[in-house]
């Protein structure tokens, strides 16, 4: 009962994800004794972040490296696409696809690194690309990442949990050697608060999509039975039940359905290459890459919007005056 009643308070506590970074580099075990020791802390991790310019071949980006404990659990480099984290490399360094993409560099490839922090360049090989939506950072497991820049067991930063931003605050601005403090959760709201008129954009398109798309089909369907009114006349005239001239039309129907459904899948992609594309905000990038369940909505809706139209049609064809659309000339 007792352990009950612990799980249940421990699970009610709110934890705030937040990061010290110290004016001047400190020992890594230092750091994290110093945090561990401070109240409302539940867990730290130590950081190594920095500033390089990469070069590959005649392109050359600045950004940093940011140096990650192997087993970090606060900090971790997510691949989208994967839907999985990929662990920070000894050997190399993992790059963001943004940054990968502005150096094109590939998996394999030999990036030069130079900084204030280095006596002389250092080549660094590339291990793995993280597709990520945002950041254009490298990154490298901390120790070795120290050992290249010759800066062992030193930490730039400690990232941390707590259940008491506030009082991390007050302690923030006693720090002499604390330079900033970051609240991820206050960061993440400004991100979302700055992308969200981009959302409400391509929300307005989505909607916008829909209603065209079901306008083009009922017009096309209607159309087709205004310039096909004399044939299906025709073959009420000699007998054919409403249901099967509704068969008939229904059969061209759903072809043209499936065969705009393939056509239009690779112009889909197209469409949000050019999109993302034209949203060009540094530091962001817009995922092209769609999901199985949108491409089964769409169709789902093509298919509704069909079977609307066959319905309607054939409701006008048994509403035919077979002897005036006879009477009509062509």
């Amino acid at each position: 009962m007792i352990d009950a009643m612990m799980l249940n308070q421990y699970t009610r506590i709110q934890l705030y994800d937040m990061k010290i970074d110290f004016v001047r580099k400190v020992p890594q075990v230092q750091a994290l004794e110093d945090m561990r020791r401070v109240s409302y802390i539940t867990h730290a991790e130590a950081l190594l972040e920095i500033p390089v310019e990469l070069r590959n071949r005649n392109l050359r980006n600045g950004t940093l490296i940011v140096g990650i404990q192997e087993n970090s659990r606060l900090y971790m480099i997510y691949d989208y696409q994967l839907d999985m984290n990929i662990p920070p490399s000894r050997n190399g360094l993992v790059l963001s696809s943004m940054l990968a993409d502005s150096l094109e560099a590939s998996v394999g490839d030999i990036i030069i690194a130079s900084s204030p922090f280095l006596e002389r360049d250092v080549e660094l090989i590339v291990t793995d690309i993280a597709n990520m939506s945002m950041g254009a950072n490298a990154f490298m497991e901390i120790n070795a990442l120290a050992n290249v820049f010759n800066m062992r067991g030193l930490a730039s930063s400690v990232i941390f949990s707590t259940d008491s931003p506030s009082y991390m605050r007050q302690f923030a601005l006693a720090g002499a050697n604390i330079a900033t403090l970051e609240d991820t959760r206050s960061t993440l709201y400004r991100y979302m608060e700055f992308l969200e008129p981009y959302a409400v954009m391509i929300y307005m398109i989505q909607a916008l999509g829909i209603l065209v798309a079901v306008a083009i089909i009922y017009n096309v369907s209607t159309i087709s039975l205004s310039e096909r009114k004399r044939e299906y006349a025709t073959l009420r005239v000699l007998g054919v039940q409403v249901k099967e001239v509704g068969e008939i039309m229904s059969l061209e129907y759903w072809i043209l359905c499936v065969v705009g459904i393939i056509i239009g899948i690779p112009f889909t992609s197209l469409m949000k290459n050019a999109l993302a594309a034209s949203f060009e905000l540094e530091g962001f990038s817009y995922p092209t890459d769609t999901p199985l369940e949108a491409y089964l909505m769409a169709a789902i809706g093509c298919v509704i919007a069909v079977a609307l139209s066959n319905y309607s049609a054939k409701n006008i064809i048994r509403k035919f005056d077979m002897v005036e659309t006879l009477k009509e000339r062509e």
